[in-house]
């Protein structure tokens, strides 16, 4: 009889350690959709006496003479762009210390990268990345010894949180952003 009794529980706890049901759902982790980039190449854009190249996917809407609007379906994103033409080296010093501070008040108390770096054509650019949920997590302007400004900024349309959530999109916007900013240069 003992030994019936040590198969029986033998038999038992063999059978509860195996995967007897291969169809017993398991959850599976959450995951954000995945988001491509656009893929058909760049397009050459002037606005006032810039030009730069932008993904030829984008949606380009003239709203002002000095002013372009260009959104991102696929991205749920809208760009803001100004072309200025500033006379003088105060006006200059004046305009990056005002798009500075605008960046940050946009941006608020979260953590941010700033990527400075003169392009081919000599306009020194500077480009804020913010990983946390911001509406705007691409900002960026540029200047030339000429008197020429471009101001940019990426505004994300819908919730922006979970933060993590959103970094494929700012990635391939930061892409998007130092495309323009490599191609900028005088239309002139």
């Amino acid at each position: 009889m003992p030994r019936l009794l040590l198969v029986i529980i033998l038999a038992f706890a063999v059978y509860s350690c195996s995967d007897n049901d291969s169809r017993r759902a398991t959850p599976k982790r959450h995951a954000f959709p995945r988001i491509e980039a656009y893929d058909s190449g760049d397009v050459s854009i002037d606005l006032g006496q810039l030009n730069f190249s932008v993904s030829a996917d984008a949606n380009i809407k003239p709203a002002g003479e000095q002013w372009l609007d260009i959104s991102y379906p696929r991205y749920g994103t809208t760009l803001h762009l100004s072309a200025l033409r500033l006379d003088c080296d105060s006006e200059k010093n004046k305009a990056m210390a005002n798009r500075r501070q605008r960046i940050s008040l946009n941006i608020g108390d979260a953590k941010a990268r700033a990527d400075v770096f003169t392009n081919d054509y000599s306009f020194d650019c500077e480009m804020v990345v913010c990983n946390e949920a911001v509406t705007t997590p691409v900002q960026f302007f540029a200047t030339d010894a000429g008197g020429n400004m471009l101001s940019g900024a990426f505004v994300i349309h819908g919730t922006t949180t979970p933060a993590d959530s959103m970094q494929a999109v700012v990635k391939i916007l930061e892409s998007e952003a130092f495309t323009i900013l490599k191609s900028l240069k005088s239309a002139q």
